[in-house]
């Protein structure tokens, strides 16, 4: 999880190349008014206010779209839920830092004796809503596709106005 960490802050601090346009897609967020851009090769649904991606069965990431007064009740359900499918987490670190401009609050952990790696990231967007990123994963499978988190969490960015509308 540390890799996490780290990946996470060189995104935001680190000019890394990314995938053009032609090697991800750009999923904007109306609700939010958050903007990610998710490699073609991972598999993306969308169901009301969650994204899910993910890149084969070893990386998951799932972006919900808080409300604001939602925020408290939301982290316990994301730990509740989180800790039932994978036993207990155990707190690696916890930072706080700054995404293109937004803030955001990020928990590293481990379950199963290590063998997952889980992230929580909640996030505030310009439009005034919190997006909470959960990131699941192998320790292999986070090495294998390392260039790809550090290209997703370098991609999200406030979506311009008008491209909202396109969710």
């Amino acid at each position: 999880m540390k890799n996490f960490s780290k990946i996470m802050l060189l995104a935001v601090i680190a000019v890394v190349l990314t995938f053009g346009s032609a090697f991800a897609k750009e999923y904007n967020d109306k609700e939010s008014g958050l903007s990610v851009n998710i490699p073609d090769d991972w598999k993306v649904s969308s169901e009301g206010n969650v994204l899910e991606a993910s890149a084969g069965e070893d990386i998951n990431l799932i972006f919900e779209t808080l409300k604001a007064d939602d925020v408290e009740a939301a982290l316990t359900e994301a730990e509740k839920a989180l800790t039932k499918e994978l036993g207990e987490l155990k707190t690696e670190k916890t930072a706080e830092v700054e995404i293109n401009g937004m803030k955001a609050y990020i928990e590293d952990c481990t379950a199963k004796e290590g063998k997952i790696n889980v992230s929580v990231m909640l996030l505030a967007t310009p439009g005034k809503k919190m997006v909470l990123l959960y990131y699941i994963g192998t320790p292999e499978a986070e090495k294998k596709h390392e260039a790809e988190l550090t290209a997703i969490v370098q991609s999200l960015k406030p979506a311009a106005a008008e491209e909202t509308e396109k969710k």
